[in-house]
């Protein structure tokens, strides 16, 4: 698998509003928990980003 096919099926980046909408197809869908990890090295990035404007726009 490559980066590209990566980037292509999952939110990747910086982006909040691109995983807000992945995760809100979820809900949508009846779904209740659902499980992220980062997938790159940018772990501390993407726990902030996920707690500054992520689960907020969730909530």
């Amino acid at each position: 698998m490559t980066k590209e096919m990566t980037a292509d099926a999952l939110p990747c980046g910086p982006d909040a509003k691109a995983h807000v909408e992945s995760l809100r197809a979820y809900a949508d869908a009846g779904l209740d928990e659902v499980y992220v990890a980062s997938v790159g090295p940018h772990y501390r990035e993407f726990i902030q980003l996920y707690r500054d404007e992520v689960l907020p726009a969730l909530a």
